[in-house]
């Protein structure tokens, strides 16, 4: 039997109408290791199976929650952010763990026009780090161990391919 996922969510709020926590958290429980790091203190009490971190609403109380979230002995396979206020903390945050940066995914939950101007120029660090060779680095890892645990054997067909770009990084399948 196949160990579960542990997925650390990293969100705005959770609350009946949060996205994240509907969709992400609760389809999900007793098929994955849950825990959630909050910005906004919990509009509803999440089930004993999801770990909740709450930041209370200020920068520095998340940035607690998050050093609690990831402290000894947590270990996640994923950390998922899925706003622009914990993406941007939570970069502050890896600057000394890059080791959790390189696990990390965020996902943009809306398109980029309907933002406010403030999340947008929150979003421009997010999106430079996502094409800099540095994340690429730690993102070329994450994926080479996603695709070994995913599929151990069809790993030994994928090599890097030098595209149009020297260094990008980009896959080739190899039959």
């Amino acid at each position: 039997m196949r160990r579960r996922w542990r997925i650390l969510h990293l969100t705005a709020s959770v609350a009946e109408t949060s996205g994240q926590y509907n969709e992400h958290c609760l389809p999900f429980l007793g098929q994955r290791d849950l825990s959630i790091c909050s910005f906004h203190p919990p509009a509803v009490d999440p089930p004993q199976e999801i770990a909740c971190f709450d930041g209370g609403g200020t920068s520095l109380g998340y940035l607690r929650a998050l050093r609690a979230a990831l402290g000894r002995g947590r270990e996640y396979d994923v950390i998922h952010v899925h706003s622009a206020r914990a993406g941007v903390l939570f970069l502050a945050f890896s600057l000394f763990r890059p080791r959790d940066f390189a696990r990390s995914v965020y996902t943009v939950q809306n398109s980029y026009r309907n933002y406010h101007l403030g999340n947008r120029l929150l979003l421009v660090p997010i999106f430079y780090l996502a094409f800099a060779p540095f994340g690429l680095l730690l993102r070329r890892g994450r994926r080479d161990r996603l695709r070994r645990r995913l599929d151990p054997e069809a790993a030994s067909h994928w090599e890097p391919h030098e595209g149009p770009t020297a260094g990008s990084g980009s896959m080739r399948r190899q039959y």
